[in-house]
């Protein structure tokens, strides 16, 4: 199983510095993108933050060394979902020293990226759903690789349902060590996303 950091809204999680840092304890790092009002695509994860001097993508993606990333991509609506879905595979591509795990709430954005890799035939990064919730068949459409579940709606159902159609399962926010347990131990899932900066405890 692995060990993701969760770069929320917690001051510098999304800053350039706080992401090179958390690979110093983690191999994943996951980190938010949007556009602000110029359509630029940048770190960010509060859409009333978007335009305080936010750094963009492009410069983390231009790190030396070689990162895990997953990509949660904050999208709404649907013609601005599908262009930032878009625009993120796009760039990507450009850095292909780095290994990618892009997900998004938004159905829209994440059906585009699914187009966009079968007609171009890429396999550098993966594509996933985030779901705080779930019912019977929601992700049979999907050429999806994983999901990334809200913890407390995990259970062997949903773990076993996805297994048989070889997706992974991700969960979180793992901060709590017995949930960190339960996922890892009882529900044997792929990966938990959970908070990480100075001065918390790692396991």
């Amino acid at each position: 199983m692995i060990h993701i950091a969760h770069r929320g809204c917690i001051e510098r999680e999304n800053t350039i510095q706080g992401i090179i840092d958390a690979f110093n304890h983690f191999p994943y790092v996951e980190i938010d993108v949007r556009y602000n009002t110029k359509r630029q695509l940048v770190l960010c994860h509060d859409r009333e933050k978007r335009n305080l001097e936010n750094e963009l993508l492009e410069d983390l993606l231009k790190h030396d060394e070689p990162m895990h990333l997953m990509i949660d991509i904050k999208a709404f609506g649907i013609e601005s979902a599908i262009q930032l879905g878009n625009d993120i595979v796009q760039m990507i591509v450009r850095y292909p020293k780095h290994t990618y795990e892009l997900c998004s709430f938004n159905e829209y954005c994440v059906q585009e990226m699914i187009r966009f890799r079968k007609e171009n035939k890429l396999t550098m990064f993966h594509i996933g759903v985030i779901s705080s919730g779930v019912s019977i068949g929601m992700f049979n459409d999907l050429s999806i690789d994983f999901v990334s579940f809200n913890y407390d709606i995990i259970h062997e159902e949903i773990v076993d349902r996805l297994r048989k159609q070889n997706i992974k399962v991700y969960a979180w926010v793992c901060n709590d060590e017995m949930i960190k347990k339960d996922m890892e131990y009882k529900y044997k899932i792929d990966g938990i996303i959970y908070d990480y900066h100075s001065g918390l405890n790692l396991i």
